[in-house]
């Protein structure tokens, strides 16, 4: 009857199990043979029937003292083999998804605190058109002039120069190019780089006077713009200047 091939292990305090390997040469009888496979126990060729001192103490280190079975090997087998191609293949899906979720907001996070410029910027010449219409103008023999809001000034620097010059998108800092008698009286101007240019329109004067300060920008450099308006009038009944309470914004982030 054949011998089943086992490795016997002893357990000892220092390790997770001792191997008990016989060293009878072949013909010996040996009294480690399981009783189930050897049946009469008679002599038979020993050596060539149980596992080898190495692949007992491996059964030692890998299985954590248990037999040097087939399930016992392909576990170790598996434990320590790389990822297969389906498992490589799932993760790099998993990161395709993240990334197509992860990049977009990312973007428009970016883009969102750009704008922060146009609301900031158009805050300043909301309050300098107002201030420039409040102030009492002469003439030079005393005649007291009719307010008004600055003259109107098209877009400054220019239309999508920010895209145009080496900036990618951002225009350099030109404070020269706000100069202009109208920014002058609003007291506008920028002397940093941005991402915006800006316009500012007015009519009538007395109470009918009206403004819209603008800004336009195109922070993908494409074919689409994104605006930011402000507008400002004259109460007909208080006399006072009214304007919207926010900003009035169209494709903020294009």
């Amino acid at each position: 009857m054949p011998v089943r091939r086992q490795c016997f292990l002893l357990p000892v305090a220092h390790g997770s199990g001792h191997c008990i390997l016989p060293t009878f040469a072949v013909g010996a009888k040996s009294s480690l043979v399981d009783t189930q496979s050897a049946g009469n126990g008679t002599d038979f060729e020993f050596s060539r029937r149980v596992m080898s001192a190495a692949q007992c103490l491996q059964s030692v280190s890998l299985y954590g003292g248990q037999p040097l079975t087939p399930q016992n090997r392909w576990r170790a087998n598996r434990k320590h083999a790389g990822f297969t191609l389906i498992e490589l293949m799932i993760v790099v899906v998993i990161i395709g998804v993240l990334a197509s979720i992860a990049i977009p907001s990312f973007s428009r996070a970016i883009r969102r605190t750009k704008t922060s410029e146009a609301v900031i910027n158009l805050r300043r010449i909301y309050d300098g058109a107002v201030t420039s219409f409040q102030e009492l103008e002469v003439e030079r023999n005393g005649t007291t002039l009719s307010s008004q809001f600055p003259n109107t000034v098209g877009p400054t620097p220019g239309v999508n120069v920010c895209c145009e010059g080496p900036g990618g998108g951002k225009c350099e800092a030109n404070a020269g190019a706000f100069r202009g008698q109208t920014w002058n009286e609003i007291g506008f101007a920028i002397s940093d780089p941005h991402y915006y240019w800006y316009e500012f329109a007015s009519d009538g004067e007395g109470v009918s006077a009206q403004f819209t300060a603008r800004a336009t920008g195109n922070l993908d450099c494409d074919e689409t713009y994104s605006t930011f308006e402000r507008g400002g009038y004259v109460d007909m009944l208080s006399g006072r200047i009214r304007g919207g309470a926010g900003v009035f914004k169209n494709r903020p982030l294009e």
